[in-house]
């Protein structure tokens, strides 16, 4: 039996990347997840106190989450939790790990894309060392994402019924315009 956990929040760290003895990727980040109420004295939404989860992937998973998530990124992440207590000298404290089953960003904040590995690329780059940091072919050999792509504000045009991929900027929907599909 398996127990599956969402979490939908913001990444608060920057994406820790690496490989593990046996060759698989994997990707960890801090989650901060706010919870907010409705405060029916006031008639508004607060925001209450934040949890904090650790987030780790694996394998091709991790390898996509490294070319498209970055710090302060809205997340939804699905998976299963994982306790765990630890001590450091006089502290200690008890942590909880969501291993991903599957990650992707939170699109009521934003747009995205998508694009889908090439069986060819996966098997190439399958069990590569290290991941290369700051080369162009980015982590294990795959493409990072660019800024135009991860919806940043360059100029893009906000074409209607364009079959165009690439994005359009960020505030073009809902700017009082038709949306660009």
């Amino acid at each position: 039996m398996k127990t599956t956990n969402q979490l939908i929040g913001t990444i608060g760290s920057d994406p820790r990347t690496g490989t593990l003895p046996d060759g698989r990727p994997y990707i960890g980040f801090r989650l901060a997840v706010n919870h907010s109420y409705f405060n029916s004295e006031t008639g508004t939404y607060e925001e209450g106190e934040t949890s904090w989860y650790d987030v780790a992937a694996y394998g091709s998973m991790a390898q996509s989450a490294a070319c498209s998530l970055r710090k302060g990124d809205p997340v939804l992440v699905v998976g299963r939790l994982r306790v765990r207590d630890w001590e450091n000298g006089e502290r200690s404290g008890t942590s909880v790990e969501l291993v991903a089953d599957a990650l992707g960003h939170n699109l009521r904040f934003g747009t995205g894309s998508f694009r889908r590995h090439t069986a060819r690329r996966r098997e190439q780059h399958a069990g590569e060392g290290e991941p290369s940091g700051g080369d162009p072919g980015g982590p294990w050999g795959l493409d990072p994402v660019d800024a135009t792509a991860r919806g940043s504000d360059s100029e893009q045009p906000a074409g209607g019924g364009s079959t165009d991929p690439t994005p359009v900027a960020a505030g073009a929907i809902g700017d009082g315009g038709d949306p660009p599909f």
